[in-house]
């Protein structure tokens, strides 16, 4: 599945390393982050020269090698032999969970095909040397595919797993979560409420709910920001994550002059400016000599919403012991310069202390949220 900065172990393209799946590189097709690495590129999506060769369409299109492999189970496990009477979780024999698992595997490739390419083929067997061109779906088609899907999965996943080592696995929580997902996509919000409202409601035996939002212990006013680090990584607000899915991290995120940064994201002016203040107003909506104020200074009066302050790295703020400064032009971190930042700013949201100075390959181990209660909540 998805995951934060990078991918290891997913099939590759012309050398590729399978970057395109991850979410966080992704930001750069948007408005609210800049792209600019020596490892990875998405301009030509932005400035329209993207092509059907494009390396990362063909890596999203290697999707479809893992839609065949959920197949295949859905198709044979029945034939396996000496797990029929294990349960798992919540009283679920073991090899239901597993092909549940494979469908809602199955479930989550076509969605995520559906939002990067609009309509695209439902392939719900494994295909023959005969089925060589398949139609897309009309819209409608592969949203009810995908929805029936997720909905036929959690009927043989759990509410959550016991082992910390599984609970990385679709649970019924995060099919009916994707499921609503998927519903908001298209504008079904009224079906979309309804299928959030489920996870929801979702219980323990003992009457707790399955999901909560995150309260950091030590410090709640930073509850956000510390989901994102070590202290948040088996909250109850994640709902779908992959597991280590945001190795190197630091490396890829952090500033030149920190640990030998990549600043593979440059967050945008746009993505600051959309923060509301702290009594809820966006800047469009105050006066034009106020809105100028928060403009020149996106801390004015300290009257921002906090989790600004907690997601990006401002210009000569200093954060795990360095202030990088991107108007010294000729310094390490100077505006526009190789592996620095193309905007002024510098994503903090991932940077810990405990992954500081780690600039190897494999440094650090921090799972990656793909899915969070908090959105569940804005949807319901």
């Amino acid at each position: 599945v998805n995951s934060g900065v990078i991918t290891y172990n997913r099939p590759q393209y012309s050398g590729s390393a399978h970057y395109s799946w991850a979410y966080v590189n992704l930001t750069g097709l948007t408005d609210d982050g800049i792209f600019a690495s020596t490892y990875q590129d998405w301009r030509p999506f932005t400035n329209g020269g993207a092509t059907s060769s494009n390396r990362y369409v063909h890596e999203y299109y290697l999707k479809y090698n893992y839609i065949r492999r959920a197949s295949r189970v859905l198709e044979n496990y029945h034939r396996v032999k000496g797990i029929n009477n294990k349960k798992a979780e919540d009283g679920i024999l073991l090899k239901e969970r597993l092909a549940a698992e494979a469908r809602a595997m199955r479930a989550y490739l076509h969605m995520e095909m559906f939002f990067f390419f609009g309509p695209v083929p439902i392939i719900d067997h494994s295909l023959d040397v005969s089925e060589q061109n398949i139609a897309r779906a009309g819209q409608e088609e592969l949203v009810q595919f995908i929805v029936d899907e997720f909905e036929l999965a959690a009927q043989n996943l759990p509410r959550a797993y016991t082992a910390e080592s599984d609970t990385w696995r679709f649970t019924k929580g995060a099919c009916y979560a994707f499921a609503a997902k998927t519903l908001l996509h298209v504008g079904k919000y009224s079906e979309a409420a309804g299928m959030a409202k489920l996870v929801v409601d979702m219980t323990n035996d003992d009457m707790t709910p399955v999901y909560e939002l995150y309260i950091d212990g030590t410090n709640p006013a930073m509850s956000y920001g510390k989901m994102f680090e070590y202290a948040g990584q088996t909250c109850k607000e994640r709902v779908f994550y992959s597991k280590g899915g945001n190795v190197q991290v630091f490396r890829r995120l952090a500033p030149a002059s920190v640990s030998s940064g990549q600043s593979g994201i440059s967050p945008t002016a746009a993505l600051v400016n959309s923060y509301e203040t702290k009594d809820g107003y966006a800047l469009d909506e105050l006066p034009e000599a106020e809105k100028a104020n928060y403009i020149k200074d996106p801390h004015y009066n300290d009257n921002r919403d906090p989790r600004l302050r907690m997601s990006i790295w401002f210009p000569n703020e200093t954060f795990l012991d360095a202030t990088p400064n991107p108007w010294l032009l000729s310094g390490t971190d100077g505006l526009g310069r190789s592996m620095s930042t193309m905007t002024g700013y510098w994503v903090k949201k991932w940077l810990t202390e405990r992954d500081n100075g780690k600039v190897a390959a494999e440094a650090g181990t921090l799972d990656f949220f793909i899915l969070r209660y908090a959105e569940v909540l804005l949807i319901y």
